[in-house]
């Protein structure tokens, strides 16, 4: 995830045993949190020092929950970008 050769950290993947855990960064906001409830995804918390939605994920949580990830990822993306652009 790099930006002319610099680091664009939007989301973070971080293998675990019996799945994945993605941390988004997004300022927490009620429609945020909004995307994450009418999903029903499994958020671990809220890291308040870097900004990051922690949540777990399974592989069936992919498809199910496909929508509501790629609103949530392109949301950080655009979110990230504008602050450095």
């Amino acid at each position: 995830l790099a930006v002319e050769g610099r680091p664009n950290n939007f989301v973070i993947f971080r293998p675990q045993k019996n799945g994945i855990r993605m941390e988004v960064r997004l300022p927490k906001t009620p429609d945020n949190d909004a995307i994450f409830d009418a999903g029903d995804i499994d958020v671990l918390e809220y890291d308040k020092r870097y900004g990051r939605y922690k949540v777990r994920l399974q592989k069936a949580d992919l498809t199910k929950h496909a929508d509501a990830l790629r609103r949530l990822l392109e949301n950080s993306y655009n979110e990230f970008r504008g602050g450095d652009a």
